[in-house]
């Protein structure tokens, strides 16, 4: 737990300092100075974690929960100090976790509509509102945001926005499922009952329930007698019970049941497909390709892909998809023949309720997620591909020649680090030196880090995603952890020696033709664990794993060395791929 002193919380003279003294409160504070220092690791990623910030933003709901009503209205300066607190910690490592930052978000926003400030909350939560597809695996958050949304649009006056709003709140939540949309019945039920006769959907199920929201918000009012009230609540509930069926109902097919407009584009036949994918990381954008690949077969068009432009360049000269900026204009997702929302993770979902039994690997699981079966994604292959731009292709090759990397000696490509620390391998620097002992190693990471000096060794530090998998693949043989990279080298069809730990090996290289998996399985009973970076490794306790440490960079060094012993070099051409007795160790794909 954090320090949690008050020397240096300000709170305004005329409040009573036992309220600032709540242990909530204090917490919180304290959260924020932790958060300001913005620890890292020695990879350059930060420390904290989203559980931290979570229990950061549960205090300041426990906080503002136990604050009396009526001072919390008698008093602008308390809103203040609460906005400020909110503002330094929106400025902190919290705007790395798009999820943490909408739940502080969403506190923000209910402080800004008891302060009578409905037009500030707005602007808030406006960009997620619009883009119901940037939360990340919690319905709930969705829910509130539209909530609060439509809460500020009615408190504004624009009611027919708020009704607008609350239809496509049920949408979105009957896509996640049918009792969510029954859930979200009572969410927006003060909202709908305002539809204008304009915007009021053609079928019959949906203005039944425009109907029965009217009920309710009648029901609601306040009755003179305890009967009466009694009364009007079991009315209420039946009503409830009703609407939720019928919401329930209309979400098992929304198409046919719920009038929703016409596709955006039937130029070319049957409407397109939406796939939605917020958050990274760039291997499970990877080992979505094939899915991808599958579906634009399935559908006979290319897919529509909402993702990160920063994503963009693994996509080049891809024909499959037809990319979205997630964060640019909205997409309508009721306007496309079907919506596969990614950012509530399937692999995730599947390997958390498996592990550490987790059998199917995550191309097939993302695949079944887009209603791909496992039919229809061995005919297109597990394996990715990934081309690269002129600009990408013509960066590796000055990159190359710079730094005398075009000879005979065969150049190994080495991914330093994993985004998540528990999969890093220890003595990764020690393993460097050993191979620059032997060959020239190229070094990858988006942040430059102290590397031991060797004339061999070149650091390939904050290049472009596009440039720095374009120099990956020219290069004759990769090492690396569980990574970002372990996968672009699967596409590229690169031969790979894999350090695995807490995840299975066997599972994540489905999809790699050309692995080499090097792990202490025999050793360690415990493994695979499928443990988590908020999960310490059971023998040490810590967030290193011990099974990672076991491993001797001298056995993954003879192992490099078998690999290449058996290759004779022959003469290079003019392509970025190096030949070997006819094997091609590093290629673009076919």
């Amino acid at each position: 737990m954090w320090d949690a002193d008050t020397q240096h919380i300000d709170a305004p003279a005329q409040m009573p300092p036992p309220l600032f003294r709540d242990q909530s409160w204090v917490e919180f504070q304290a959260a924020i100075r932790e958060f300001q220092r913005n620890a890292t690791s020695a990879s350059g990623f930060t420390l904290t974690r989203p559980k931290d910030f979570s229990l950061a933003v549960a205090h300041l709901r426990n906080f503002l929960r136990r604050v009396p009503a009526i001072f919390r209205h008698s008093q602008n300066e308390f809103f203040g100090l609460i906005l400020s607190s909110i503002e330094t910690l929106e400025r902190s490592p919290i705007r790395f976790y798009p999820n943490e930052l909408l739940r502080l978000h969403l506190v923000k926003a209910e402080v800004l509509i008891e302060c009578n400030e409905p037009a500030q909350a707005l602007v808030l939560l406006r960009h997620v509102a619009e883009r119901p597809y940037l939360i990340e695996g919690d319905i709930g958050h969705m829910r509130d945001v539209l909530r609060l949304q439509q809460v500020a649009l009615m408190m504004l006056g624009r009611k027919d926005e708020a009704a607008a709003t609350a239809w496509r709140g049920m949408f979105v939540c009957g896509h996640v499922s049918p009792i969510e949309a029954a859930q979200a019945f009572r969410v927006f039920a003060d909202a709908l009952h305002l539809s204008p006769a304009h915007q009021m959907p053609s079928k019959a199920l949906p203005r039944l329930l425009a109907y029965l929201a009217r009920i309710r918000t009648e029901l609601r009012r306040e009755a003179g007698s305890r009967i009466t009230r009694r009364l009007r609540g079991l009315i209420q509930r039946g009503v409830d019970r009703v609407g939720a069926v019928i919401a329930a109902i209309i979400a098992l097919a929304p198409r046919h049941l719920s009038g929703l407009p016409e596709a955006i584009d039937q130029s070319q036949g049957e409407s397109p497909v939406l796939v939605t994918r917020a958050m990274g990381g760039i291997g499970d954008i990877i080992m979505m390709m094939p899915g991808l690949r599958a579906l634009a077969r399935q559908t006979r068009q290319p897919v529509h892909f909402a993702t990160k432009k920063s994503f963009f360049p693994l996509f080049a000269e891809n024909s499959d998809v037809l990319l979205h900026d997630i964060d640019g204009p909205p997409l309508d997702v009721r306007r496309f023949r079907a919506w596969y929302d990614l950012s509530f993770c399937p692999a995730g979902r599947y390997e958390s309720r498996h592990r550490p039994n987790v059998k199917k690997g995550r191309v097939k699981l993302f695949a079944g997620g887009m209603g791909i079966s496992e039919k229809e994604i061995s005919a297109v292959g597990l394996r990715p591909h990934v081309e690269f731009s002129e600009i990408s292709k013509r960066a590796a090759a000055t990159f190359f020649a710079e730094h005398g990397l075009d000879g005979q000696q065969p150049v190994i490509a080495v991914q330093a680090f994993s985004r998540e620390t528990y999969r890093d391998y220890p003595r990764m620097d020690a393993l460097i030196e050993k191979l620059a002992a032997r060959y020239k190693v190229v070094v990858f990471h988006h942040v430059a880090f102290p590397l031991p000096s060797h004339p061999n060794i070149v650091p390939a530090f904050a290049q472009p995603l596009g440039n720095a998998f374009a120099t990956f693949a020219r290069c004759s043989l990769a090492v690396c952890a569980d990574s970002s990279f372990f996968h672009v080298a699967a596409a590229l069809d690169m031969p790979t020696v894999a350090l695995f730990g807490p995840t299975d090996g066997t599972v994540r290289s489905e999809h790699h033709r050309k692995v080499h998996i090097v792990s202490s399985r025999h050793t360690f009973k415990c493994m695979p664990c499928w443990r988590n970076e908020d999960t310490p490794c059971q023998l040490t306790g810590t967030m290193q794993s011990a099974c990672m440490m076991a491993i001797d960079e001298n056995e993954v060094t003879d192992l490099v060395d078998r690999l290449l012993a058996k290759i004779t070099p022959t003469v290079q051409t003019g392509g970025h791929c190096t030949m070997y007795r006819g094997v091609a160790l590093s290629t673009a794909p076919p």
